[in-house]
Order: C-alpha cells, then sequence, then structure tokens
C-alpha cells in the first residue's frame, strides 16, 4: 500500500503530520490512534480537524480499517480477472454471480452465456434475473455493479455452444475463469436433449477452454445433484 498522509491542524495553525503505511503488517492503526489521543490531551479538542487526503467528509478512522482490512487468497485469485459463466440465470448459477461480484468485486468482468427462453429474448431475461431479490445486498453495496457483466447469446445445447465467431474470439483472448453450471436436470428429458447439453455442450466448452489464452481454471457443475470438482 502507497504511503498516505493525513493532517491534524491544531492550536496556532500549527500542522502535526501523522504517517501511516504497511496498515496489514504494523501497528500503524493503533500508532495513530495514540497519536490522536495525544493531541487530545493538549486540549486541542475544539481545534483539531481531520482532513483525508482521499475521501473528504468521511470518518478517518473508518477508512483505515476499511483500507486494512486483509484481503483472503481467494479474493486476491479473482483480482482483474475475466470470468465466463455458463448457466448464471438458474437457481445455483445467479447466487454464484452475487457471491462472486459481492464478495470478490475487484474481478474486472463476468461473461455470462444466456440463450433465449420461453419467449424470451437474452436482454429480457438478465433483466428480469437481476431484479430479483437476491441481489438486493449487492445493488445497495455496489450499485453499478451491471457495468461488470457482459451478455453472450450462446446455449449449450447448441454445437459450439451457439456462440458467434467474434463472441468466441473474444472469450479466448481475455477469459480467465470458466464456471460451466449450465445443464438441464429433469429426469424425464429427451435422451437426445440431454445429450447434447450435458455431455457435447460440456466437451464443447472444455474445447472452448483450452484455447483460451490466459485460462487458469474451468470449473465444472456437472448437474445440481452431485459435487462440484474442477
Amino acid at each position: 500500500m502507497a504511503e498516505k498522509e493525513t493532517n491534524c491542524i491544531a492550536n496556532g495553525g500549527q500542522n502535526t503530520i501523522i504517517s501511516y503505511s504497511n496498515l496489514k503488517n504494523d501497528n500503524s492503526l493503533e500508532d495513530l490512534t495514540s497519536s490522536k489521543t495525544n493531541l487530545l490531551n493538549n486540549n486541542n479538542v475544539e481545534n483539531i480537524k481531520l482532513i483525508s487526503s482521499e475521501k473528504s467528509n468521511v470518518d478517518l478512522k473508518q477508512n483505515l480499517r476499511n483500507e486494512a482490512m486483509d484481503i483472503t487468497a481467494i479474493q486476491e485469485f479473482y483480482r482483474g480477472t475475466n470470468i465466463l459463466i455458463t448457466g448464471g440465470t438458474g437457481f445455483m448459477g445467479k447466487v454464484l454471480i452475487e457471491k462472486l461480484l459481492r464478495s470478490c468485486h475487484h474481478l474486472n468482468r463476468i461473461y455470462m452465456l444466456v440463450r433465449s427462453k420461453k419467449g424470451k429474448n437474452v436482454d429480457v431475461r438478465v433483466h428480469e434475473l437481476f431484479e430479483d431479490p437476491l441481489y438486493d445486498r449487492l445493488r445497495n453495496e455496489h450499485p453499478n455493479f451491471r457495468e461488470k457483466i457482459r451478455i453472450v447469446s450462446g446455449d449449450c445445447g447448441e454445437p459450439g455452444l451457439g456462440l458467434s465467431a467474434r463472441d468466441r474470439a473474444g472469450i479466448m483472448e481475455h477469459v480467465h475463469i470458466v464456471f460451466h453450471v449450465a445443464a438441464t436436470v429433469r429426469f424425464d428429458e429427451n435422451i437426445q436433449t440431454a445429450i447434447n447439453t450435458n455431455i457435447r455442450g460440456t466437451r464443447d466448452l472444455m474445447i472452448l477452454c483450452r484455447n483460451c489464452r490466459n485460462i487458469k481454471a474451468m470449473i465444472h457443475v456437472s448437474t445440481a445433484y452431485s459435487h462440484c470438482y474442477g
């Protein structure tokens, strides 16, 4: 973390500069608190004004705590990545998307493979998806989360995932991580439909992953009733 400074303007127009850095690895937060206490003990209470160098009108102590929060290895793994998700409109996929956007908001972009269904086109389905109450907390914490979503028209039941040449090239160029959640889970599904979606679609996606220049991981959820593995 780059070193930052906060000015404490006390009596007589004198400036006391408190520097802090490496909040994760030392006791700078405690040192800052101690320095603030000393200023208070010097009867400067009414004259002390804390000015944040980055976010004015925001409580300094809360800013420091937020910046000092530990980033987990998982969050760091997703930082700056582009993620392709199939089955993102399903009951498992939409939870995955919400969790990634809320907990790993430093990711760069999520590509959602979406098909038209039941007379609704891709745009309508995606709009309805993000109106779900599931996303209420995400909307409050990150109001612009949809800026990280890119919709890709496709269908895992179609040859080559039903992707256009342009979308295929974009995925191969930019995607780092793939979650394959799409599947038909109907127990009485037509056998050919099940094969096309669950078997051929998975194969076609794995072939696509092999051609992705920056691929890190491909996670396959075979159905809603079995364990995830990658």
